[in-house]
């Protein structure tokens, strides 16, 4: 019962902190046909606390990251598979597919982590059985943000190239 209790725990807290007030930017999305890439020459890491206490880093694998989906908002920058790390209380949660998200309005919002959210069926049934893949699979898909950094020092300093 311990192990269901902890695994719900964290897969709400994860999905929490993905879901502060994101939807509008996932609305209306429509392909990129440009040459424009980000290039990460370093793996670049995110320290936060859960909205129950828990640390979790976030990261992006250093690579290119080319241009997936575009609206009036800003465009996600798709990395290679499983460029998105995620571990919550010391317990691996990731890899996931995804990327940084690149804001049109650079003035009130800064670049952010984005991932499709997925989960590794063998762990969640180990630590939940069926309750933790049920819940999990409802979510399975979703682009998932990654809160901004308190100090919105964490990638304010990545720059689109188009070459």
């Amino acid at each position: 019962m311990k192990k269901i209790l902890f695994c719900v725990s964290l897969v709400l807290s994860s999905l929490l902190m993905g879901c502060s007030n994101t939807e509008h930017l996932k609305k209306n999305l429509v392909p990129v046909a440009t040459q424009n890439q980000i290039i990460l020459t370093e793996d670049a890491a995110l320290v936060l606390k859960s909205p129950i206490g828990i640390p979790t880093t976030f990261g992006l694998n250093r690579g290119i990251y080319r241009p997936e989906w575009q609206n009036e908002f800003g465009t996600f920058y798709k990395g290679s598979e499983g460029c998105v790390m995620h571990i919550q209380g010391g317990v691996p949660m990731g890899p996931y597919d995804g990327g940084v998200w690149m804001p049109k309005d650079k003035i009130n919002n800064q670049p952010a982590i984005y991932y499709y959210f997925n989960y590794n069926i063998q762990r969640a049934s180990d630590a939940g059985r069926l309750t933790a893949v049920v819940i999990l699979e409802a979510f399975k898909g979703d682009i998932t943000f990654v809160p901004p950094s308190p100090e919105r020092t964490f990638l304010s300093d990545i720059r689109v190239t188009n070459f």
